[in-house]
């Protein structure tokens, strides 16, 4: 992953991260600026601007023990203790403004390697808040390369490099990480205003339709690095993969369906007939999944013998819910008054 510092002047900024792997922009924040209310700060801010937003675009990402490349604009130790506390691990290029960022000793390092030959390596350890960190430096011809990481080792890997044409060397893990996946977010952008930038041939100065113009851009590029990587095959051209996206969408079978809303259909009756069946005595309902009101009347129906009366109520010969096998006949001395039930 790489996360720069991408500030603008005009218009609106924007912080992003990519995958290093296969390019897929996979997270932005627009930038509020000073106008943000204060009672909606967000909770990672507790620890600083730049070290909130670390937390917040790489939120996907805790707990996987991916590795983040940031530019020299996010070189802050705590900044990457906090992330390893997520389980996300990073380095940061460490670059000299106005001082050294805190806890770097870079004069010192300098020294250090003063009269080393190029492509010499070495490495100092630290712990902050109970995580380890590594300051990796090499020696360039006319600098020294500084990364403060919380991973990787001194151990050379990938392919030879060329300095001034004579010496050749490996780069230690963590510098070739650095230099492997650094250009991603600037090839991501390249693709997106190169040959023909959607956001300038649209002049529109509404604020949200360039707010539009960015994410609809962006969401091409993605489209076409997404087939790339997992087909497989290389990335088309901007303007082969713009012209096989228009064709599609107007061939887009979605339109060839009614998408009218259909009306609500209106409520069937249930077509059944309703036959007699017995109830039992004071029964008070006719199914355990079935509610329905009973009435109290008289039953005028008479066994013949002497203390039996029939309890008849209405049954569903249809309904699932409703059982017709009760006994058709129930025995009660010295009463003439019982329930009869209802189910429509």
């Amino acid at each position: 992953m790489f996360v720069p510092r991408k500030p603008w002047p005009f218009g609106n900024e924007y912080h992003t991260i990519c995958c290093g792997i296969s390019g897929i922009l996979f997270a932005m924040e627009l930038v509020e600026g000073k106008d943000q209310p204060r009672q909606l700060r967000n909770e990672e801010d507790n620890f600083g601007k730049t070290v909130g937003l670390l937390l917040r675009l790489t939120r996907s990402l805790w707990g996987s023990a991916r590795v983040l490349v940031l530019d020299s604009g996010f070189c802050v130790l705590k900044g990457l203790i906090e992330l390893a506390k997520k389980g996300v691990y990073g380095s940061a290029l460490i670059k000299k403004r106005k001082y050294w960022p805190k806890y770097i000793r870079g004069d010192e390092i300098k020294d250090h390697f003063k009269d080393m030959p190029v492509g010499s390596v070495d490495s100092i350890g630290g712990n902050l808040d109970g995580i380890d960190f590594d300051v990796f430096c090499m020696k360039e011809p006319d600098y020294v390369m500084m990364l403060m990481s919380t991973y990787g080792t001194n151990i050379r890997m990938g392919e030879h490099k060329n300095r001034d044409g004579v010496e050749a060397f490996q780069y230690p893990e963590v510098v070739h990480n650095h230099y492997q996946y650094r250009h991603q977010i600037d090839d991501h952008n390249n693709k997106r205003h190169q040959p023909i930038s959607l956001e300038v041939t649209w002049a529109t100065k509404t604020w949200e339709n360039r707010v539009f113009a960015y994410l609809l851009a962006t969401t091409e590029v993605n489209c076409n690095l997404a087939s790339s990587f997992f087909i497989g095959e290389p990335p088309l051209p901007s303007l082969s993969f713009r012209k096989e996206l228009a064709r599609e969408l107007l061939l887009n079978p979605y339109f060839n369906r009614n998408v009218a809303t259909d009306e609500r259909p209106k409520r069937k009756r249930t077509c059944c007939e309703h036959t007699f069946t017995t109830l039992r005595a004071y029964t008070k309902s006719s199914s355990r999944t079935c509610r329905h009101p009973f009435i109290r009347r008289e039953c005028a129906k008479d066994t013949g013998r002497s203390g039996l009366t029939a309890v008849l109520g209405w049954s569903c010969v249809k309904s699932a819910m409703l059982s017709t096998s009760w006994r058709s006949m129930v025995s009660e001395r010295h009463r003439r008054k019982d329930w009869i039930g209802f189910s429509p």
